[in-house]
């Protein structure tokens, strides 16, 4: 079962939001007056109780030592779950009831008769009523390889599209063969000499929620899963899939190992020969209907009606009453390689951690499990860090804090040991900092994982004043092993007040932090020693960058939108890249910049960074680009380019080298739909160029429907053109790319 799933289901109800949060004041403050008798809810007195604490933390990083020491701590918060539950389920009968009661003495005081077996089908909720709406990719550290879903590999080139891989020599830029990816969605590749690996989500085939993959198999046997009986006949339904191909120069990829695992896909890399995949599952609990005896304590209990008014829809309820460990495994993982979580809120998301060896296939798949630790994750070559931003406790109708702007608005991290070598994982720290991230980026280690620094925000724009202001911190963490902490050290609190932060970048000992609201200033931070680190200087220009990149000569390039001020906000306008001179980073300035269409115009560079492509030896600069042009910001809008802008850079100058598109490979379906202006933090990739690449002194560019490669100093005409060939590609507006 998935619990977050159910809880959700339980705790509305049939009765409605509405009951639950309209009629606490009423429950607690109603008292007899001459009207029927009234009930108060007691469930509701506990529950308040509980919501105004907060779920335990806990301090250092180990394995947890049993099978039972698990699932206690976690059927601990289930009972704490059940709690609001039942909460919400007496408040529901307590409303009933005393809403009866008022009707019967407001009869019996106008003079009408009722009887006292009054008709249940007219005093009980009807179901209708009441039923509720349940190699060569920009990556971020050296070292760390990144999957995309376009890859070059040692002797092909690889394509991701419409449920096809293209194989393209890499040496004659001719089309190979293709593979059919189509039981993948969004699969994404990773290449290592003579190695191509595709890994993404799949649907499950498998009716068991709880089936583990243990270890790779080979395509000539059936799939070994390892699988574990469903206790509440609920669960998680995808998977994983990654498969491992052999490349040779002129062959097309040879299968050796394919498998599903469960769970949903989060992130992988790869260090060396060894696969780091990173999946979310949930726990599964064993459920119980919800019974009348349940609520003995009640004061309505004993009212002769309560029963039939329980029966009526507490079919529509099932309790979360135990998660049990399976032949000393929880979702196929041993207890003995599952890591205590930090805090002990009801987030019952299960990081499933695998690290695989793509040459030595045979070896032993390496795993650890981490319990509600995982939103996003950020690696170096030798750590893996767990991130989780936001604890699931109370909903906020109960008197809970809000985590979002508020005290409880706190990263939690975990840090990973890991040996790119062997591939082990080994829990080393756990640590905290106030406020949230944009994304991975924020985060960098120094030190050989002995330093972790963070970029977070807090607060909420919208807020004047007071602690929800908007503000941002630059946090330096130190590993204390012995401790299993990591501990801050050293931080700069509170700049950018009002703003929040849309993109980081740490370019050797300097921490550069783009904040945003109306202007887009650019902070940079001394981190040589993470001990103190300092705020040095900030820059603000008009507009803001989401993501930023080193050039040559103390040069950093923002790519990120325009922006128009409007007194108390900005309206964002066309997509601007930004040339910064942080030579000397306590007097920064911008060189130059260029503004590339209005309002709803994109690039994929703004929301993933494999997108941008910069050549140091020979100057140039790609973006993917989509240019929209309206009048202004009510007007219609037309497309007025798809493709990508080349840019040279020249010390202190960008220069405009030219434009490159696939633009006549586009069905003219495609193509109109290009043409809607796109809102900057959707992340739609065009459909015409989305990767450039320098291949063999030629500039490669990469789109859903070919590849072109031009000369270095010569754009004007292709040298190579090669469409692929689809059945009727189809164009979806929220996903344009289907792969």
């Amino acid at each position: 079962m998935n619990i977050r799933g159910r809880l959700k289901t339980s705790v509305l109800g049939l009765v409605g939001l509405y009951l639950v949060t309209g009629c606490g004041a009423w429950f607690q403050s109603k008292t007899s007056t001459g009207r029927g008798s009234s009930y108060v809810s007691n469930a509701r007195i506990e529950a308040l109780k509980l919501a105004a604490t907060r779920p335990t933390i806990h301090k250092g990083m180990k394995l947890a030592e049993s099978c039972d020491a698990v699932t206690a701590d976690l059927n601990e918060s289930l009972r704490q779950q059940w709690i609001q539950q039942k909460a919400s389920i007496s408040d529901s009968m307590a409303y009933m009831l005393n809403r009866e009661n008022d009707v019967r003495s407001d009869a019996k005081a106008d003079g009408i008769s009722s009887s006292a077996n009054t008709s249940s089908d007219s005093a009980a909720p009807s179901e209708a009523s009441t039923a509720s709406a349940d190699t060569m990719t920009n990556v971020q550290e050296a070292g760390v390889d990144e999957a995309d879903r376009y890859r070059v590999g040692r002797d092909q080139i690889y394509s991701v599209g419409f449920g096809k891989l293209q194989v393209i020599d890499r040496a004659s830029l001719q089309l190979q063969g293709t593979l059919d990816v189509s039981s993948y969605y969004n699969p994404q590749m990773l290449t290592r000499d003579d190695r191509l690996i595709v890994v993404g989500s799949a649907p499950s085939t498998d009716p068991n929620p709880i089936a583990q993959a243990t270890k790779l198999t080979s395509p000539a046997s059936a799939p070994s899963v390892s699988t574990m009986p469903s206790p509440g006949g609920y669960g998680y339904t995808s998977d994983v899939q990654i498969a491992i191909y052999r490349t040779a120069a002129g062959q097309m990829p040879v299968l050796l190992k394919q498998q599903k695992i469960k769970g949903s896909y989060v992130d992988i890399r790869l260090i060396k020969n060894q696969i780091v995949l990173v999946l979310q599952d949930q726990l599964q609990g064993e459920t119980v209907p919800v019974v009348f005896e349940d609520f003995s304590d009640e004061d309505w209990y004993k009212d002769p009606r309560a029963k039939q008014y329980f029966q009526s829809y507490a079919q529509y309820y099932q309790r979360v009453n135990e998660i049990k460990a399976v032949e000393e495994s929880l979702n196929g993982i041993p207890c003995n390689q599952i890591v205590s979580r930090k805090v002990s809120d009801w987030d019952f998301g299960f990081s499933k951690i695998f690290s695989m060896d793509i040459q030595n296939i045979e070896s032993p798949v390496k795993s650890l499990g981490v319990i509600g630790q995982g939103d996003q994750i950020y690696m170096t070559t030798n750590s893996l860090y767990l991130l989780k931003s936001q604890r699931h406790w109370f909903d906020t109708m109960w008197g809970a804090v809000d985590w979002y702007g508020s005290s409880d608005e706190t990263l939690l991290i975990q840090q990973i040991g890991f040996d790119g070598t062997t591939g082990s994982l080994t829990p080393l720290a756990e640590g905290e900092v106030r406020g949230r991230i944009k994304d991975r980026w924020s985060l960098h280690a120094m030190n050989e994982g002995q330093n972790l620094i963070v970029a977070t925000s807090t607060g909420i724009l919208w807020a004047s004043d007071g602690p929800s202001v908007a503000q941002n911190h630059l946090y330096s963490l130190e590993l204390n092993e012995a401790a299993q902490q990591l501990n801050v050290v050293g931080s700069v609190e509170n700049f950018g007040t009002h703003e929040d932060i849309r993109s980081v970048r740490y370019v050797g000992s300097i921490a550069y932090v783009v904040t945003f609201k109306k202007t887009d200033p650019l902070f940079a931070f001394d981190i040589a020693n993470p001990k103190a680190p300092k705020l040095l200087s900030g820059l603000k220009v008009p507009g803001f960058s989401t993501y930023m990149h080193p050039l040559a000569d103390g040069r950093v390039l923002g790519v990120g939108f325009d922006a128009l001020d409007m007194g108390d906000f900005a309206w964002y306008q066309g997509i601007q890249v930004s040339l910064f001179d942080t030579s000397n980073p306590l007097e920064m300035s911008r060189l130059d910049n260029k503004i590339y269409g209005s309002r709803g115009s994109s690039s994929e560079v703004t929301f993933d960074p494999h997108a941008f492509f910069y050549d140091a030896s020979s100057g140039l600069i790609g973006l993917p680009l989509v240019e929209i042009i309206a009048k202004d910001m009510y007007s219609q809008s037309y497309l007025q380019f798809s493709g990508a802008q080349i840019l040279g850079f020249e010390g202190n100058v960008l220069g405009e080298r030219g434009r490159v598109s696939h633009s006549e490979w586009i069905p003219a379906a495609c193509k109109q739909q290009m043409a809607y202006r796109q809102w900057w933090q959707n992340g739609t990739s065009s459909l015409d160029i989305n990767r450039l690449y320098r291949v063999d002194n030629r500039l490669i560019t990469l789109s859903p429907f070919g590849l072109k490669a031009f000369g270095l100093t010569d754009l004007s005409a292709a040298q190579v053109s090669l469409p692929f060939k689809f059945t009727n590609p189809q164009c979806d507006s929220n996903q344009p790319i289907p792969l």
